[in-house]
């Protein structure tokens, strides 16, 4: 029987191939890593309470709120319009 060795690499190769399994899995993480912790702090409460009865109103959820944080505004919609520019400035560098 053949031996069919289709492509022989070096074995130094396993680490480039490592190396971009963890550049590909930081690159994947980093939307949710980099603008999560400064959500809170960009889209206060108050401003969410403001949305309150519409977003029941829609939802059809008595009694339901606003996400804590403004998800899932990414910093071009309606809670950080309500915010005002410092906050969309926030949102924007992460």
């Amino acid at each position: 029987m053949r031996d069919w060795n289709v492509l022989a690499v070096s074995t130094a190769y396993m680490w480039v191939l490592l190396a971009v399994a963890c550049q590909i899995l930081y690159y994947a993480m980093l939307p949710f890593l980099g603008s999560t912790a400064n959500r809170y702090e960009l889209i206060p409460d108050p401003v969410l309470e403001q949305f309150a009865a519409e977003h029941e109103a829609h939802t059809g959820t008595p009694g339901s709120r606003p996400p804590t944080g403004g998800h899932p505004d990414m910093g071009s919609g309606r809670y950080t319009m309500a915010a005002g520019y410092k906050s969309w400035m926030g949102m924007q560098l992460g």
